[in-house]
Order: structure tokens, then C-alpha cells, then sequence
């Protein structure tokens, strides 16, 4: 095996059920993604190479390959060019990029291997039939949407592109300048309006919903308007964490930051009120502040530090767990605020922009006190141990699961709930736009008769351009601005209250909000 990142570690196997009962892939082996760094977890019978990889941890680190990144190996299949790729490919700082398009590359390695096929053979009619199973075949019981087969597109875009750059391949298989014959797609394999399928907006009061019987454990009921609302605690509720599950989504919600962003705090960047700017870096690395815009974040992130975090913190320091954490970064002294936020000395490390700091270093950040050791990180696990941010995605998916199953229960018609991160990231810049333009409209007399003319509105998209971290305001445009625009025809939209206005909206867009049990 020429490559040591080939062969590690916490390894998340490929999804057998998607593959299971479509044919052509009765009997394949599938792909497994793992990481580099920490201990090997790959079963010894899993390759005849697997003995020699006990040590394989101290090899990449002779080697300086990072810790974290993405490794793509097969029983029938060690690569060393494909494991080049995600360590090469992507900067240190674009690690969630990496397992991104490595989970991608997984769907569509084993895809090929069923049909007998390596990679690097692949042709440009094998994409195309790779897209009709993933997005149109009815014999794939998870066909996926247009927004994630741009992201399955892209990603193997820019892997073959970047084989040819290296001379792996001749040519790439995936062309841009083809497409299936469906009049909703543009630019090659690309899907059109892929955004407005991927993610829901939530009423606050539905929002409210998922979060007290997903998060809480709440039992559910539907009301006199036949919808489904909370009703109280459920005392078989189980759950772990659910103080510092709700808050998180809440301060999402308050926020609109990006999943990665708001799992990677420190509890030190919590800011002190509402509409505090806080420094964060986004994606590219680029530094920008954030606003709350809304105190119910805040004070529920409050409750869970002086609550369950607390209580799990001092657990952990009793039983001593922080005194054995390899290569800590111990705080020394908080500096004075730099023009990057605020910085810190750090015990044989030097001096440190807190919000330049990468989640890899930001989960080794620990702080002294009087009982010992607590780390820095805002969200921690119950044993006292810092979160990934990528643990997340289990926790909506629990919720979703939860709420699911209650309105099953409740004889809902269409029961299934998908709840994401960018579902409250996105009604976060609803709210805000919905506001935005209310307040543009009184201002000018304007009614939903006028006409929508974009530039009434350019300064509450710039806001929230701004508060999102978009790179450009077209970008926020073409996610909102039509929704917005459609409405705003609405009669409803000018309602007096809040509620009549979010009322109005859930009834006028299929996009916000869950179906009624009506």
C-alpha cells in the first residue's frame, strides 16, 4: 500500500438499504469512509493489509497528513490516488468540503463497482445512468433530490477534474454540456429550483412544535384549527442532552449561522445581548460578524450553561476525565480584544485570534479553574467531552423521527417532517426579510397591489446579506427574492398581527411550514 492515509480509523460504512432491493446491486462490496487520525477501527479481516495498519496514525503523522480528513478504501479496492485527491484537493480548513464530497464519492464508487466498473474508467454514460438511478428511478426506494444530486454533481466534477489536472485520466466523464431530457434542468446535470426543494420554512409556532416534541419529548395533539401543536412533557421521554439540543436550535434560529459555525462556539463568544455583533469566521475563511436578533436564543443557551452543562462538567472533572486530554491547548490569560475579536495567551503556544481558531484546535481549548479543567467549547456531549459539529445531523434526525412518529400517531395526512439546520437558518432570513419589507411598505404607503420593484428592497437584502455571510447579495437574491415576491401579493401579508401575517404566508407558499391535519 503506497498511501497511509488508506486505511483508518472511525469508519462510517456505506448505506446498504439505499442499494439493497435495486437492481444490479444485490451483491456488492461497498466502499467505507474513515478519517485520518486517532486509532484504528477497521476490522483486521477487512483487508489482507489491515494487520500492518496499527501504526498507521504515527506514520501519517511522520508524513504530515492531517488529522480529520476523509480516506475512501474498499475491500476490493486501496486507491492510493483517490485518498491523494481529498488530502491534496482541499485546503486544511476545508475539512467538512472534503467528507462532503468523499460521502459522494462513496455513492458513487460502489454504483460503479456494481456494474463492474472502476472510476477511472468510468464514461460519460455511466453519469447518466448514475443520475436516473439516483434522482428518477422508482426501483431506488431513496431517490434523492435535485439539491442533492448538485451536490453528488459537483463533487465528482471537480474529482475528475482534478484527475485530469493530475494526469490520472485522459478525460473527464462528467460534461456540462450534457443533460436528460427534462425541461427542469439547466447547466449539464445541474437541477433547476434544487434550493427551493431541499429545505422548508417554519412558522414559529410550528417551529416551536418540532422543537418541544422532537427536542423535549413533548406528546403532541392537534388543535381546534387542525394543527398539530404541543401538549405536555412526556414522562417516558428519554432523551439525553435535550437542554442543550433546544438551545442550540434556538440560537440557530435567533442567529441564521451556518450549522458548522454555531457547533463550533466557545462559550467565551457568547454574546451579551441582543444585537451584539459577534466576530465568526464563515466559510473560505472569511471573517464576519453575526447579529442575534432575538433574546429567546440567548437565554436559552443561558439555561443549558448554567444547567446541563454545568452539570456535566463537573461530573466529568470528579471522575478527572479532562486530566488525560492528549495535547491540550490550556488558556493562560484572556488579552485585551484585537481588531480579529478577542485573543488569548495560550500555555506554550503563544498568542491566538480566538475566531481564527479551526474546530480542530477549538475542541482542545480547555480553561482552569477551581475544580480543574473545563473546556471551552459551548455544546458538549454528556459525558463532558467536547461535540462534533457533524453530530447534529443525528440529533435533527431524532427529532425528525419524533415528530414523525407523532403525527402518525395523530392521523396526520402527510406526517413526515424534515427538519434541517438550513431549514432555521432559512426562516431565520425569512423572518427578517418578512419584517424588512413590511416595515419598507408602511414607510412608502405601498400596498401588495403595487408593483414589487426589487430596488424598494435592495437595503433589506443587503441586510440580510450581511447578517447570512453571503459573499454577494445575488446570492441572497436567489434564494429569496421570489418567494418574497410571491408573498408579498398576498392580501394576508399586511395582517396586523404576527401570527396573521405568518398565518397568511403558510397558507399562500407551499414552501413554509408542515401540512395541517385538515
Amino acid at each position: 500500500m503506497n498511501d497511509a492515509s488508506c486505511s483508518n480509523r472511525e469508519t462510517e460504512a456505506f448505506p446498504g438499504p439505499e442499494l439493497a432491493d435495486t437492481e444490479g446491486f444485490r451483491h456488492f462490496t461497498p466502499w467505507v469512509m474513515a478519517t485520518t487520525g486517532g486509532p484504528l477501527k477497521l476490522p483486521l479481516d477487512f483487508h489482507p493489509l489491515a494487520r500492518t495498519w496499527s501504526t498507521i496514525a504515527h506514520e501519517e503523522a511522520r508524513l504530515g497528513i492531517a488529522p480529520g480528513m476523509p480516506v475512501l478504501i474498499s475491500r476490493l479496492q486501496i486507491d492510493a490516488r483517490i485518498n491523494s485527491y481529498l488530502r491534496q484537493a482541499f485546503r486544511r480548513d476545508r475539512r467538512s468540503t472534503a467528507k462532503t464530497y468523499a460521502v459522494e464519492l462513496r455513492t458513487w464508487f460502489t454504483f460503479l463497482q456494481s456494474r463492474g466498473t472502476l472510476w477511472d474508467e468510468a464514461r460519460n454514460e455511466d453519469v447518466r445512468s448514475y443520475q436516473v438511478w439516483r434522482v428518477y428511478d422508482s426501483r431506488n426506494p431513496f431517490r434523492v433530490t435535485p439539491a442533492t444530486w448538485n451536490k453528488g454533481w459537483a463533487a465528482l466534477k471537480h474529482f475528475y477534474k482534478y484527475s485530469c489536472e493530475a494526469g490520472w485520466i485522459e478525460d473527464t466523464p462528467v460534461r456540462i454540456q450534457d443533460r436528460l431530457d427534462t425541461s427542469s434542468q439547466i447547466g449539464g446535470f445541474r437541477e433547476k429550483n434544487a434550493r427551493l426543494s431541499r429545505d422548508r420554512w417554519l412558522t414559529p409556532a410550528e417551529y416551536s412544535m418540532w422543537r418541544d416534541v422532537g427536542l423535549l419529548g413533548y406528546s403532541g395533539q392537534v388543535n381546534g384549527s387542525m394543527s398539530v401543536v404541543a401538549d405536555s412533557p412526556n414522562v417516558n421521554f428519554r432523551g439525553r442532552n435535550s437542554a442543550r439540543n433546544a438551545a442550540y436550535t434556538d440560537y440557530v434560529l435567533s442567529t441564521g449561522l451556518r450549522a458548522a459555525e454555531a457547533g463550533s462556539l466557545l462559550r467565551m463568544e457568547l454574546p451579551i445581548g441582543v444585537n451584539h455583533q459577534v466576530p465568526i469566521v464563515t466559510k473560505g475563511r472569511l471573517l464576519r460578524h453575526y447579529v442575534p436578533m432575538h433574546v429567546y436564543g440567548l437565554e436559552s443557551v443561558q439555561q443549558y450553561v448554567d444547567g446541563e452543562r454545568y452539570d456535566n462538567v463537573r461530573r466529568a472533572q470528579e471522575i478527572r476525565r479532562y486530566d488525560g486530554i492528549a495535547d491540550p491547548l490550556i488558556i493562560e490569560r484572556v488579552l485585551p480584544d484585537g481588531p480579529r475579536g478577542q485573543r488569548l495567551r495560550l500555555e506554550n503556544y503563544g498568542e491566538v485570534d480566538v475566531p481564527m481558531l479551526s474546530h480542530s484546535d477549538r475542541i482542545r481549548l480547555y480553561g482552569r479553574t477551581e475544580h480543574g479543567l473545563e473546556p471551552a467549547a459551548l455544546w458538549l456531549g454528556e459525558s463532558g467531552m467536547p461535540m462534533q459539529p457533524a453530530s447534529w445531523n443525528a440529533v435533527f434526525a431524532a427529532a425528525n423521527r419524533r415528530v414523525t412518529a407523532a403525527r402518525t400517531a395523530l392521523g396526520v395526512r402527510a406526517p413526515w417532517v424534515r427538519v434541517t439546520p438550513h431549514s432555521l437558518r432559512f426562516t431565520f432570513a425569512l423572518m427578517v426579510l418578512v419584517a424588512g419589507v413590511r416595515a419598507t411598505d408602511r414607510e412608502q404607503g405601498l400596498t401588495p397591489s403595487h408593483p414589487f420593484l426589487e430596488g424598494n428592497y435592495s437595503h433589506v437584502f443587503d441586510e440580510v446579506r450581511d447578517l447570512l455571510g453571503h459573499a454577494s447579495v445575488e446570492t441572497t437574491k436567489n434564494i429569496y427574492l421570489e418567494p418574497v415576491k410571491r408573498i408579498r401579493r398576498s392580501s394576508l401579508f399586511t395582517g396586523d398581527s404576527i401570527a396573521e401575517v405568518w398565518s397568511g404566508i403558510r397558507a399562500f407558499s407551499p414552501l413554509v411550514g408542515f401540512r395541517s391535519a385538515d
